[in-house]
């Protein structure tokens, strides 16, 4: 028998996945690697990972080619998300994943350093050339 959820849950979890499939899609942005500094190949494996529910070894080989092992690229990861306290779980027979939690919080780190970034940036004026009133008809 299926048990009747919450709309209000439903409707969250259906975003989420819509979220995680846009990301496999490509639809995903790249502030994910510039918030965490990340290169490449490690943006990809943690794109994946905030994207599906467990990712195999296979899957790395792959969907991303970004390592001879597995282990190695997660290793890789690991490492450079350690500033930001990112658990990546294993199990032998299931793969890597990230709990629903760390990925939300994942996204607000994103979120965070994106506006901090955004308010940063100045408006750029535009570059306006003051021609004198003799030389108008030369110019124009």
């Amino acid at each position: 028998m299926l048990s009747k959820q919450d709309p209000e849950v439903e409707v969250a979890a259906l975003r989420e996945r819509i979220r995680d499939l846009e990301t496999v899609l490509g639809f995903h942005d790249d502030n994910l690697a510039v918030a965490f500094k990340l290169p490449s190949s490690l943006h990809k494996l943690l794109a994946l990972l905030m994207s599906v529910p467990s990712v195999t070894p296979e899957m790395i080989h792959q969907r991303l080619e970004i390592a001879t092992d597995a282990k190695v690229a997660v290793h890789r990861l690991r490492t450079a998300l350690k500033e930001w306290n990112v658990e990546i779980h294993s199990k032998r027979t299931l793969g890597y994943w990230i709990d629903p939690k760390e990925k939300a919080r994942i996204r607000g780190i994103v979120d965070e350093l994106s506006r901090d970034r955004s308010s940063e940036e100045k408006p750029t004026a535009d570059i306006v050339t003051l021609v004198p009133a003799q030389n108008r008809e030369r110019v124009a």
